[in-house]
């Protein structure tokens, strides 16, 4: 299964992102409301979703994750490098945001 198309993504993969999308829409507002300050509820009901949207993503392109599993597991260790790259790339790239966003902004409400 090939998610591209000659003329771009193919309307099974724009119907899983707008599901994704409203699923985590849902996660993010209506579950707020229903847990209110409740951090435990609002975890677990967010939690659900989330399992609930991953296992709606496996189900629907088992056939796209099986073939790029194949491919992966060829140079599984040179990717597995690469994924371990990637999240110490990203890990530093938000914490080095973090501290920037986190001065600018307590610069701004300082009282004067």
């Amino acid at each position: 299964m090939n998610i591209l198309n000659k003329n771009g993504f193919n309307l099974k993969f724009w119907i899983t992102l707008i599901v994704n999308f409203l699923g985590i829409l849902f996660a993010n507002f209506i579950i707020r409301k229903i847990a209110g300050t409740n951090a435990y509820i609002y975890g677990t009901l967010a939690f659900i979703v989330s399992i609930a949207l991953l296992i709606y993503d496996i189900i629907f392109f088992k056939d796209f994750i099986k073939e790029e599993w194949l491919k992966y597991r060829k140079n599984i260790w040179k990717n597995i490098f690469y994924s371990i790259i990637v999240v110490i790339l990203v890990g530093l790239t938000i914490s080095v945001a973090r501290s920037l966003l986190v001065d600018y902004y307590l610069i701004l409400k300082l009282p004067e």
